[in-house]
C-alpha cells in the first residue's frame, strides 16, 4: 500500500500493528480508521495556502534565502493535513506557492 501511494509510512505502521492484534485486512483497517493518503493537489494546495498565510515571517525568511525554513513549513502542512498528505505532492505544491 505504501508502494501504490495509498498510505504513508506512519499509517502503514498503524495498519501493521492493527493487523497483528486483530488479524484484520489492511484495506479494511485503512478505510475504518481513515488512514488513506491524500494526493489531490487541490486539497493540498488549499491547506498549503493557509500555512503560507498563517506564517508570514517564516515565508519571508524562506524567500530571503533561509532554505531550512522549508522543513518547518512542510511540517506545518503535514500537521494541518493530519499526516495524510502525499509528501511528494505536498513538497511540490508548497514550493510552487512559495515561488
Amino acid at each position: 500500500m505504501i508502494d501504490t501511494g495509498a498510505i504513508g509510512g506512519k499509517a502503514a505502521k498503524e495498519v501493521f500493528e492493527e493487523m497483528v492484534t486483530s488479524g484484520g485486512e489492511p484495506d479494511a483497517i485503512v478505510e475504518r480508521k481513515g488512514l488513506a493518503q491524500v494526493s489531490d493537489p487541490k486539497l493540498i494546495r488549499d491547506a498549503a495556502a493557509r500555512i503560507v498565510e498563517n506564517h508570514p515571517a517564516q515565508v519571508a525568511d524562506y524567500r530571503g534565502g533561509k532554505q531550512q525554513i522549508f522543513g518547518f513549513l512542510v511540517g506545518q502542512l503535514m500537521k494541518e493535513m493530519r499526516g495524510k498528505a502525499d509528501a511528494r505532492v505536498a513538497n511540490d505544491v508548497l514550493r510552487e506557492l512559495l515561488g
